[in-house]
């Protein structure tokens, strides 16, 4: 008899319970609660240790992929130098924030000072990330974060697709994130695609239930040619065919590799009501589960992945929890499709 059926997980255990984790573990999770350019509700930071204190009521036993494997993943804690660097980012951020909501110009040079050194501490956080990226990507094994806000992942995207330039990124979210900058801020979250795209404009991509965004977005992707299917082109597909033969056709838009980004608000509000931007409309929990399990079945590897932007600005853990489950799918799925 497994001692988990009867025992609780100790209050100081790892993600889903682990008491201890292997450095060589083919799995590299990181922790990042970043959150300086948030632009309507905060919290995000807090996402990390609250999905870590959600996992342990979860039973790991995954009727699909079997059983979790906790040898086979480690997590690692950025939290006390995202903190140093967010100290001083975020007051400088919600000061240029105020201003312009009081009316203040962009080019106001106070507001560009602060612009100025929020850009720096962003371009060290991005330089990190990517660091560490890259020594587990040397190591052979496969890199995922768990944010924080939307513009977390950038350092890992630049390692990932250095290493697999032939790689494809499969985007989930409310958004297109292709500003240019926002609110003044050249890595915010709102910025993060185009940043992206802007280092790699020949990757391939699919981004999915996009339903909120400008239209200099929209010709911006367009110009990229990239493979997007917004909530209502999603819905009419419904109306004609099964999710799963849906997942089916998208995947063959994608090469044999693919980072997955899932940014929670991408996913029904009714699922993560306390994400900071949430939009009416959006994925299901079981069309996630479905569409994980066919990048499994049609042989693509999840070759990094990253979770964001979930946050309980509400009051309860109900996003934490989802959030906890959108992690343990992810993390089945990858290990499934690296046979782990």
């Amino acid at each position: 008899m497994n001692i988990k059926d009867q025992s609780p997980n100790q209050s100081h255990a790892g993600f889903f319970g682990q008491t201890s984790s292997l450095p060589q573990a083919q799995l590299q999770g990181l922790l990042v609660p970043w959150e300086p350019t948030v632009s309507y509700g905060s919290g995000t930071s807090l996402a990390p240790l609250k999905i870590l204190k959600a996992s342990h009521q979860l039973d790991t036993f995954h009727e699909h992929y079997g059983s979790l494997n906790e040898d086979a993943f480690k997590i690692t804690d950025f939290t006390d130098l995202v903190h140093d660097l967010q100290k001083r980012t975020l007051p400088l951020a919600r000061g240029v924030v105020q201003a312009l909501e009081q009316g203040a110009a962009l080019a106001d040079l106070g507001i560009q000072s602060k612009l100025k050194v929020i850009r720096k501490q962003s371009e060290m956080l991005i330089q990190y990330i990517q660091n560490w990226t890259e020594e587990v990507l040397n190591a052979d094994q496969i890199p995922f974060l768990i944010g924080g806000d939307h513009s977390c992942p950038l350092g890992l995207w630049n390692a990932v697709f250095k290493k697999h330039p032939h790689a494809g990124l499969l985007h989930i979210d409310a958004h297109l994130d292709m500003r240019e900058s926002y609110e003044g801020f050249k890595f915010s979250h709102a910025s993060v695609m185009y940043n992206f795209k802007k280092e790699f404009p020949e990757s391939q991509s699919l981004h999915l239930f996009m339903r909120d965004f400008s239209e200099e977005e929209v010709q911006r992707s367009q110009n990229l040619n990239l493979n997007i299917f917004t909530d209502r082109q999603i819905q009419n597909k419904k109306a004609k065919m099964s999710w799963r033969d849906i997942c089916r056709e998208w995947l063959e838009m994608l090469p044999p590799k693919i980072h997955i980004t899932l940014d929670i608000d991408g996913m029904d509000p009714q699922l993560a009501p306390g994400t900071g931007t949430p939009v009416p409309g959006g994925m299901k929990f079981q069309e996630l589960k479905i569409l994980l399990e066919e990048i499994v079945a049609t042989k693509h590897q999840i070759v990094s992945f990253d979770l964001v932007e979930v946050s309980g600005r509400h009051q309860g853990d109900f996003d934490f929890n989802v959030g906890a489950r959108a992690l343990f799918e992810l993390l089945m799925s990858c290990m499934a499709s690296h046979k782990l």
